[in-house]
């Protein structure tokens, strides 16, 4: 009789990025550390799949000032048909303004400035999923 071990996934990340090679990478680390991932480019599309699906952890990018990822953000926490108001949030950027915290900074629960060094990303969601 042959043993087969069965490996089970941490949990389950939603990764927004609308830059392929990041969201690859992203995918890529936090898989090597067991976890199952789904990736999206899009914040609407990513919108209808927390609709659909309950998340662990949420990864996503914002462009500074930009009003489309704030609003993001505003939907998933505080939208009451999301099943995800509660998931961990980890936002990641090339540099934020003072006016993104004062605006979604509440709705986070941690903030990543690139470059990342390796594994940072899957170390994060690590602390939120454990």
């Amino acid at each position: 009789m042959e043993n087969k071990i069965k490996v089970v996934a941490k949990g389950l990340v939603l990764v927004v990025e609308s830059s392929e090679e990041l969201k690859e990478k992203i995918k890529e680390e936090c898989e090597e550390r067991g976890f199952r991932v789904l990736t999206t480019r899009k914040l609407t599309e990513a919108l209808l799949i927390l609709q659909k699906q309950k998340f662990d952890c949420i990864i996503t990018n914002i462009h500074v000032n930009e009003e489309a990822s704030h609003q993001f953000i505003v939907k998933l926490k505080k939208g009451s048909s999301t099943q995800n108001s509660t998931t961990p949030l980890i936002l990641i950027g090339e540099k934020f303004a003072k006016e993104d915290f004062e605006k979604i900074g509440k709705n986070i629960n941690f903030a990543m400035l690139a470059p990342f060094k390796a594994g940072a990303i899957s170390e994060a969601v690590d602390k939120f999923i454990a």
